[in-house]
């Protein structure tokens, strides 16, 4: 659980699902794979700091300044965003564990 992950341009879930589950990742740790076109995958890792209706922001910790950026859920729907849970968490909201 708290795993998000889709294969690309296939649609498992609705856009309230993929809502539901980024809330459960809010102020844990991510790994994230974002799809930049013509077979470039970036790697990121960062936390979920917000989540608004139609975006939820990320606190990347792989740059050398505070950055934070912003993403669809459309963009998870659609397999060009990729969310996975990295272990750690920012606050203890939760108990709950998973394995990477």
């Amino acid at each position: 659980m708290g795993i998000i992950s889709y294969v690309m341009r296939k649609i498992q879930n609705g856009i309230e699902e993929v809502k539901r589950e980024i809330a459960l990742l809010q102020d844990m740790r991510v790994k994230m794979y974002i799809n930049k076109g013509r077979k470039r995958i970036v790697v990121l890792t960062g936390r979920v700091v917000d989540v608004y209706p139609s975006v939820f922001t990320v606190r990347i910790e792989d740059s050398k300044s505070l950055e934070i950026q912003s993403y669809s859920f459309s963009d998870v729907l659609t397999g060009d965003v990729r969310v996975k849970a990295a272990g750690g968490y920012s606050s203890s909201s939760s108990s709950s564990s998973s394995s990477s």
